[in-house]
């Protein structure tokens, strides 16, 4: 495992800390011994970055696990200097690692009782770091003020009905890109965009390649008035199923479909594509490939058919104050995360070319137009469900929009053959001890043939490996 020579230059140049390559020697050594880290143990919760109050130096290290790429590493350089101008007797130990080997690597330390005090990692991460009693519940640390100043769409991936598991750094989610050279105007509603689509194909060859996969494609159901419920048997009903596959099939026109792939994204940055649905993590990489001028993130289209926009999932990289740090390092810790959540530091690390972020606190002012843009999105989407709520749905779902989107099948029966499959995937799932009583519309004793014309679907909803679209 490497550390980036430019990353580690950058970090010693800029504020002297140990800049360290995770797996080496910045690696925490094992304590000897256990620290105080029950969940009844003090910790005396450092004043807020705004207080003026007579306290004692604040001291301790704060040990921090990243993945975070060089631009970015330019905003935490930026935060750890402001901070330490304020404490300068705290300590700091930043270890790199490649994002495929961030989450291993705390996993193996953490079990061991070692590992940082700190680490920043999407929120999918929280609540099984939690389960384990890996990170703290920051409840008794959080002040009301902060709490309130935390976008609310994103509460839910921070806490649980329980405890708070960590702290929101940045708002994440899928947006609607727009290529204004394209696409002189933002599509009011599905059909729009489609039309808009297939003029350019007629003129140019192409339209707008998105993609049909299921994280973009799921947050649709409530387009058709479901909810998504994932703790239900069935977590939406055939109507409302019909309705969605018959939404992803009009909007499958607007160009050559994708599913689970990056070629939607391969497309748009060569200019052949006049929409993507994609991460704001790609923000920059747009901005740069189209201009800024020619890039835009438009509020969702509405779906004439039901009268609803369509959405996409919201989810935030957490900060993790984890349980295996002595309880000075824990508050030095904890006194950096406080730092890092108000108002005047998030906008100044929102400031750096390459490494646009869309803030996770209210309040904060956006001089980028394409921030502000999507933080008008990301406000009202959808929070991101954790992915074991998912594993049951994803499989069938994704089969039903190849069949459907891709293959042009019968929505009815694919939407009744999808029922089927969750419904099992259920039912196998189920511990011995719960009984599930299917709803009516899941109780089905035969499946009605397809009076489509389009290639029967076999019983057992199986799409074909590989799927082709005409068209680009």
């Amino acid at each position: 495992m490497r550390c980036s020579a430019k990353l580690a230059l950058v970090w010693a140049l800029a504020i002297g800390l140990v800049a360290g390559c995770g797996g080496q020697a910045s690696r925490p050594a094992a304590p000897t011994e256990t620290p105080d880290v029950s969940p009844t143990s003090q910790i005396t919760r450092p004043p807020s970055p705004t207080s003026t109050s007579s306290v004692p130096p604040l001291e301790g290290k704060v040990t921090l696990w990243v993945d975070w790429d060089p631009e970015r590493m330019q905003t935490l350089i930026k935060a750890i200097s402001g901070f330490k101008t304020r404490h300068p007797q705290v300590e700091f130990d930043i270890s790199y690692y490649p994002t495929d080997q961030l989450k291993p690597a705390f996993e193996a330390a953490a079990a061991a009782h070692q590992g940082p005090s700190v680490i920043f990692g999407p929120s999918t991460w929280g609540r099984a770091f939690a389960d384990q009693g890996w990170t703290r519940d920051l409840t008794p640390l959080l002040l009301p003020a902060q709490q309130s100043s935390i976008q609310p769409v994103v509460w839910g991936q921070v806490a649980d009905s329980t405890r708070v598991i960590g702290l929101p750094l940045t708002l994440e989610g899928y947006v609607l890109y727009r290529n204004k050279s394209l696409a002189a105007d933002p599509a009011a509603s599905v059909a729009d965009l489609v039309q808009t689509a297939q003029a350019l194909r007629t003129e140019k060859g192409f339209g707008a390649s998105l993609d049909f996969g299921f994280i973009t494609s799921a947050p649709q159901l409530q387009t058709c008035g479901a909810e998504l419920n994932t703790q239900a048997v069935l977590p939406f009903d055939e109507a409302q199923g019909e309705c969605w596959l018959g939404l992803m099939q009009r909007l499958g026109q607007a160009g050559k479909p994708v599913f689970n792939s990056d070629q939607d994204r391969a497309q748009f940055l060569a200019g052949k594509s006049a929409w993507l649905i994609d991460s704001t993590l790609q923000l920059d990489q747009l901005a740069q490939a189209l201009g800024v001028g020619d890039l835009a993130i438009d509020p969702w289209p509405v779906d004439g058919s039901s009268g609803r926009r369509l959405d996409g999932y919201v989810w935030s990289e957490n900060a993790y104050l984890t349980a295996s740090s002595s309880n000075a390092d824990t508050e030095a810790s904890w006194a950096f995360l406080a730092y890092l959540l108000a108002p005047e530091t998030q906008a100044a690390m929102d400031d750096v070319e390459g490494a646009r972020r869309v803030p996770s606190v209210v309040g904060v002012g956006l001089a980028d137009p394409l921030l502000s843009q999507a933080r008008a999105v990301l406000e009202t989407s959808l929070p991101r469900p954790f992915p074991g709520d998912l594993n049951r749905l994803s499989g069938p779902l994704n089969t039903a929009l190849r069949l459907v989107v891709g293959q042009a099948g019968d929505i009815r029966l694919a939407t009744m053959l999808t029922l089927q499959e969750i419904e099992k995937a259920s039912l196998a799932t189920a511990t011995p001890t719960t009984t599930s009583t299917p709803s009516p519309t899941a109780t089905r004793t035969s499946v009605p043939s397809a009076t489509s014309t389009s290639p029967p679907l076999s019983p057992t909803l199986t799409a074909s490996p590989s799927v082709t679209a005409s068209g680009p």
